[in-house]
């Protein structure tokens, strides 16, 4: 089962490998003021996540 980035909390997003609690609070906050991820690709724009880290979880994730 993916993690749904525009659904998933705090705890969901640190089960991810290498998700630290800092890149996790990254992700929510950029959740929030973007008003959630249009596409999986687009979690590369959040500070601390990197394009090598997002292939690394690209087949754990989606966006719903």
């Amino acid at each position: 089962m993916r993690i749904d980035l525009n659904r998933a909390a705090m705890e969901e997003l640190k089960s991810l490998p290498g998700m630290s609690t800092a890149r996790a609070r990254a992700v929510l906050l950029a959740r929030e003021k973007r008003g959630g991820f249009q596409t999986v690709e687009s979690l590369a724009e959040v500070k601390g996540i990197t394009k090598a880290y997002l292939r690394r979880i690209a087949d754990l994730i989606e966006v719903k």
